[in-house]
């Protein structure tokens, strides 16, 4: 106990919590939370809902838009709406090309000429999704973690303070 009646607690010590408290949660807010949703979730991609058709080109790979991992892929001709048969066509995930990790559509011998432009719809996995199980847990306790840090930082100036009126 403090019996000269000190203040412990200087106006600089809350100040260098409240900025602290400030730029903790402009961090967590800004930089840590916002891609955990790439990390940990899975997305669904279709070309017809205001994405490009592609145009294929026998015997050529060509990059899908998104993810780098394609499944449940599903080819659709662009002028009728009928469906691509699975034999027109080889879908192949985790392809690097010119440097870019993503999944890969390469229409056969022939797919050409009987569809012109192909819509195509396909569940991915973003390039930074975590595929692991047990990482993407990991996600979430280093969130709770970060909480319980910027927690600590407003409650040791509080507590300091109540110590001080006992």
């Amino acid at each position: 106990m403090n019996r000269k009646a000190q203040n412990t607690l200087t106006v600089g010590g809350i100040i260098l919590a409240f900025v602290g408290i400030i730029v903790a949660l402009a961090i967590f807010t800004g930089g840590i939370t916002g891609g955990v949703g790439d990390v940990t979730t899975t997305g669904s991609y279709n070309s017809s809902n205001g994405g490009v058709a592609l145009t294929p080109v026998d015997n050529t790979a060509q990059v899908l838009p998104i993810g780098k991992t394609a499944t449940n892929f599903l080819a659709i001709n662009a002028s009728d709406g009928a469906v691509v048969p699975a034999a027109n066509y080889t879908v192949t995930s985790n392809v690097v090309t010119d440097g870019t990790l993503g999944a890969t559509f390469t229409p056969l011998t022939g797919t050409t000429a009987t569809y012109p432009s192909i819509n195509v719809s396909y569940d991915y996995e973003p390039v930074t999704y975590i595929s692991d199980a047990g990482g993407r847990g990991m996600v979430g306790i280093i969130l709770i973690f970060c909480v319980l840090a910027i927690a600590l930082v407003a409650l040791v100036p509080a507590l300091q303070g109540l110590r001080e009126f006992r």
